[in-house]
């Protein structure tokens, strides 16, 4: 089976954030929603006729962030929509990406809350570098072929990012031999794919669904929702049904920070 990788970002990352930015975004979170060819010919359908159902115009976007801004009244983008029916709007389309069997999801995170050295292109190719690992495993155990789609950066970090990707799939690393998968990284507009407008939202869920355990056990209940509902079935998973280390990967890997995100229930 022939995949397509949607990459997108959650939380923010630098070498040294100031503690009010640390404080806003704890983590920095990679989302990774592998969706078979055909699969994702059927979601754009969908996606249409489910952004139609709630008179949302195609070339709105609508960012996971929105929900925030909304809620308080301080999104002037949405101010003709209700909270609740942009929140059913995003549930909806998470619901649809998770009813095919084939999708299947990978989160890598970073906790901000621990001084990191990497600078943040350095940081976001070890993300990636996960992300080709786990992609070119699941293309050779299904015979099939992946590409990756992320979304834009600013011009010089796509360019270095690309020849980073580039250089990896072509050289290969000390875990695998990159044969089943496209030797390089596609950039889109997340205004104009489909697949990650729904990674984002993703994403974004995962990014609440982690600072409901670590941080407020009693705050961003919706994102713990739509998980346990609807995202942690396509996780990727050990053959016993192990998450950690196969769905949800700690960057870097050797870091001691890695410890506490193994022991959550995912």
């Amino acid at each position: 089976m022939d995949f397509i990788v949607f990459s997108d970002e959650a939380g923010i990352y630098n070498r040294s954030l100031k503690e009010k930015s640390i404080n806003r975004h704890p983590f920095y979170i990679r989302g990774n929603l592998f969706i078979g060819i055909s699969d994702y010919k059927i979601i754009q359908e969908q996606f249409l006729k489910i952004t139609q159902k709630y008179n949302i115009p195609l070339d709105l976007e609508i960012k996971w962030s929105d929900l925030y801004f909304l809620k308080h009244g301080k999104n002037e983008k949405l101010k003709e929509y209700k909270y609740v029916d942009i929140e059913a709007y995003i549930a909806e389309l998470i619901k649809l990406v998770s009813s095919f069997e084939n999708t299947k999801l990978l989160f890598t995170i970073t906790d901000n809350r621990v001084q990191n050295q990497m600078s943040k292109n350095k940081m976001i190719k070890c993300h990636l570098q996960e992300a080709y690992q786990r992609a070119e495993i699941d293309a050779k155990d299904l015979n099939g072929f992946a590409i990756f789609v992320m979304d834009e950066l600013n011009k010089e970090d796509e360019k270095i990012l690309k020849t980073a990707c580039h250089e990896l799939t072509m050289k290969g690393d000390s875990f695998v031999k990159y044969k089943n998968i496209y030797q390089g990284l596609f950039i889109d507009k997340s205004n104009q794919s489909v697949g990650l407008k729904i990674i984002d939202f993703i994403t974004g869920a995962f990014n609440s669904f982690l600072k409901n355990q670590f941080i407020n056990k009693n705050n961003f209940l919706l994102g713990v929702e739509l998980y346990k509902e609807y995202i942690r079935n396509s996780l990727r998973k050990s053959s016993s049904g192990v998450i950690y280390g196969y769905g949800v990967r700690y960057v870097p890997s050797t870091s001691p920070a890695s410890e506490k995100f193994k022991n959550i229930e995912y």
